[in-house]
């Protein structure tokens, strides 16, 4: 499998959690994304991994159900997640959700499916970014039938803000291996195997 198609933000998957019609439509959109090229990333993984239960289990039934397959993280897009806060398209605690976007770019997905408008917002100062480091900017979308409202998660915002906190100021091979190493540790607690795409990044 290639690196395009659509890379999944972890708002899609959390509403997918819920137990109404808008997480129905989420799963659907899911099961169409996987069919078409959908990826989820070890940055989503990561970002699970520091939630509550339930979610966490919740969302490796969901991936046992809809096995999609992984982008590896990598220091290309954590340093262009960096750029976009050097530039005030995100503050710091926002770093990680700038992060979904830097790391489509870099990998050149087609698309950033999300439901957090602060990212379709910030579409165009990534793309301003993007351009000056020569990577091109993917579709950010909320398509159909994700045309729903994103009520935010609490506990979600303030994981990336600690995550903010802990590694603002961390070297990025060191942040790419905190991100690893909690993808893998979600993957292996749940006991999931999900095809990986991309190279590992040792340093």
């Amino acid at each position: 499998m290639n690196e395009k198609g659509s890379l999944i933000e972890t708002s899609v998957v959390l509403a997918a959690l819920e137990r109404d019609p808008s997480g129905e439509n989420a799963c659907s959109y899911l099961q169409g994304a996987m069919e078409k090229g959908g990826h989820i990333s070890e940055l989503l993984l990561a970002e699970i991994h520091n939630l509550n239960e339930p979610r966490r289990e919740w969302t490796a039934q969901l991936l046992k159900e809809l096995p999609l397959p992984i982008l590896r993280i990598n220091l290309k897009a954590v340093n262009l997640a960096q750029r976009y806060v050097y530039n005030k398209i995100f503050e710091g605690p926002l770093r990680d959700l700038g992060l979904h976007a830097a790391l489509a770019s870099v990998k050149a997905c087609e698309e950033l499916v999300t439901l957090d408008e602060r990212l379709i917002t910030a579409r165009e100062g990534v793309e301003r970014i993007n351009q000056v480091a020569h990577y091109s900017t993917p579709a950010f979308s909320h398509s159909q039938p994700l045309s729903m409202e994103w009520k935010g998660d609490e506990e979600l915002y303030k994981m990336r803000s600690l995550s903010w906190r802990v590694t603002g100021k961390k070297k990025g091979e060191e942040v790419v291996r905190i991100i690893q190493e909690m993808a893998a540790n979600f993957l292996k607690e749940k006991g999931l195997t999900l095809e990986k795409v991309g190279k590992v990044e040792l340093f």
